[in-house]
This record gives structure tokens, C-alpha cells and sequence, in this order.
């Protein structure tokens, strides 16, 4: 076990959160009732750890009676508990379970529910592809947006997908959706930015290099300009006209489409510009991927 999952399987579990397949609420501890109401369609959460595969942790796991979890394995090594002696077993997994359906490879997201207690931890368990991949991008994205994940106010729902059945038939699936922190990335990071900025602006003065500095500076405004909220504006209603309904389906498309390029005036105009062309390639990627899953 790594160290940031050592820190989770330190924080007491004060219960689970768990999500009916159909329907958009979740069922939920009665101590998250007392706040939330019994059946939230949202709640509030924090990450516990900056270690992604610690706050979201997939593996094989078989529950059983009122969703007592009898079995965990990964790597080929499963632990079965014998609720008589609570004693764990090691044996190989996968193994028999996984074949007649009583074993699934399950996501276990670990969250802080602050409104209701900062003493211990709630998990989330999903047994969805769409759910998992969604909570792995999205923590992907903050953390490349906000250069961490905790510390971050962000609310669990769920939002409907058509998924097809039959051919012809399709039927709405609620999955987990992570709706991010409502701050803009640049807000929180100008703090350091400025003071950044400061103390090389001293050591310039100090260094007679003012003239200079100044040449610097228009050219770096010139060149860096942040995109403006109307561009951000632009750009969400473009990716909803084209079915990029959820934050993650946003988040996903703008990462890629961004890369290692940064948030620029000029990049939100070539962005705009050429959004028709972007959109059909990175669907196109997407549906690749989703057949080869």
C-alpha cells in the first residue's frame, strides 16, 4: 500500500453515499440526511489527499447482505474476510466471483462532506466505466488547472446520458458528475503570481535594469493577455451546442483542445475561429477510444 493510500485507510469512514441506478438522487447516512435532506441531488465535498489514485481507488470488490464488502483484490492478489472470525484470506483475483457476476471492478471515491463532519471521510462506490473515467479526467483537469485538488469546493451530482440498448433504443443513465470550483484558476493563483512578479520587479530596480523591465513588460502583455469572460462565455455555449453538457465533458474538451498552450486572448480567438474543426476531431478521437474500451 503506497503512502497516500495509507493516509485514506487512515481517516475513520463515517459511511457511504450510494447512487441508485435509475434516478437522479442519492441515498444517503443519516447524518448527511440531517443536512442534505434524504434523498440530496447534489452535495457539497472536498478531496482528502493530492494523491488521485488514493482519493479514487479502483479495484475488484464483491459486497454481500446489506452491502457488507466480503472481498478486495488488484494485481492479481484478492483478500476474502471471513465475517465469522474476521479474518482476511489472500487468494487470486480475479477469480470465480467475477465470472458469475457477484464481483465487479469498483471505483471507491473517497470525499469530506465539510457541512456534516471534517472527522472522517464518506466513499462513494460506482461500478460505472462512464462514472469512473469522468472522476478520473475531471481530478486530472483540476489538478492541471488548479495545481492541486485539495482545498477545493466542488459539489457531487449526477446528469443524464443516453445510452443505447437496442438498435434504435436509448434510455437516460444518471451518472456522477463533479461540478468544480466556481473561482477562476488565474484568481487563485495571482496571489503568488504577484508576489512573484515583486520580487523579480526589486531585483531589476536594484540592478539599473528599469528601461528594460519595461520593454519586458509591454511585450509580455502584448503577447499574454488572458482571454476575457466574454471569450469564456463564447466558448461554453459553443461546446453545449454541440451536446458538451456536463463540466467533464467540458473540462475534457478544453484540455485537449488547450494542451500545453496557455489561456490567452489569442488562443481563445484561434479557438473560436476554428471551433467547427476541433470539435469533429476530438469526437472522433473520443468515439475511437470508447470502441477500443
Amino acid at each position: 500500500m503506497n503512502e497516500g493510500r495509507q493516509r485514506i485507510a487512515s481517516i475513520p469512514v463515517l459511511g457511504v453515499i450510494k447512487h441508485p441506478r435509475d434516478g437522479r438522487h442519492f441515498t444517503v447516512p443519516p447524518e448527511v440526511a440531517a443536512v442534505y435532506g434524504e434523498n440530496p441531488c447534489r452535495i457539497d465535498f472536498m478531496l482528502p489527499d493530492e494523491d488521485v489514485d488514493a482519493v479514487f481507488q479502483e479495484a475488484y470488490r464483491r459486497f454481500v447482505g446489506g452491502g457488507s464488502l466480503r472481498c478486495i483484490g488488484s494485481g492479481g492478489i484478492g483478500y476474502d474476510r471471513d465475517f465469522k472470525t474476521g479474518n482476511r484470506i489472500q487468494k487470486t483475483c480475479p477469480c470465480e466471483f467475477l465470472e458469475n457476476k457477484q464481483c465487479a471492478l469498483t471505483g471507491a471515491f473517497h470525499i469530506l462532506i465539510p457541512r456534516v463532519s471534517l472527522g472522517g471521510q464518506f466513499v462513494v462506490y460506482t461500478k460505472s466505466k462512464r462514472s469512473s473515467a469522468m472522476i478520473r479526467t475531471t481530478l486530472k483537469n483540476l489538478r492541471d488547472i488548479y495545481g492541486r485538488i485539495t482545498g477545493l469546493q466542488m459539489t457531487l451530482n449526477r446528469v443524464p446520458v443516453k445510452i443505447q440498448y437496442d438498435k434504435g433504443k436509448f434510455k437516460d443513465y444518471w451518472m456522477l458528475n463533479i461540478v468544480p470550483p466556481a473561482m477562476p484558476a488565474a484568481e487563485q493563483a495571482a496571489p503568488t503570481t504577484d508576489m512573484h512578479r515583486k520580487d523579480a520587479r526589486r531585483q531589476e530596480d536594484e540592478a539599473g535594469g528599469e528601461d528594460q523591465r519595461q520593454v519586458q513588460i509591454a511585450a509580455t502583455m502584448q503577447e499574454k493577455t488572458p482571454m476575457t469572460n466574454e471569450q469564456r462565455a463564447k466558448l461554453a455555449k459553443l461546446m453545449e451546442s454541440k451536446g458538451l453538457g456536463t463540466s467533464a465533458d467540458k473540462a475534457a474538451f478544453f484540455s485537449h483542445v488547450l494542451d500545453k498552450q496557455e489561456k490567452t486572448l489569442e488562443f481563445a480567438r484561434d479557438f473560436i475561429e476554428n471551433f467547427e474543426e476541433k470539435h469533429k476531431r476530438w469526437i472522433s478521437e473520443m468515439m475511437t477510444e470508447v470502441g477500443a474500451g
